[in-house]
């Protein structure tokens, strides 16, 4: 019975992921940025370890993604 409903939770993530890479395209964005964008400006100055624990996201794209949003104009570090 888990192993199912981890399989539907995970599609729905899949899905849910899919569609916000489709939206955020026009400006530019991930879904990877777009949740770093949410959680640092909903807890300015928050450091990359609790940044990493806050989005479930691999340390490579939490070291990355803050320098690509610099340079997109969506931070300031």
């Amino acid at each position: 019975m888990s192993n199912s409903l981890e399989m539907m939770f995970s599609v729905i993530n899949r899905l849910v992921r899919l569609k916000l890479n489709r939206e955020l395209q026009n400006i530019g964005l991930s879904e990877n940025n777009f949740m770093i964008l949410l959680t640092v400006c909903k807890h300015q100055g928050i450091s990359q370890k609790d940044l990493n624990n806050s989005i479930f996201r691999s340390h490579s794209i939490v070291n990355k993604r803050p320098s690509k949003l610099s340079d997109l104009g969506y931070l300031t570090i």
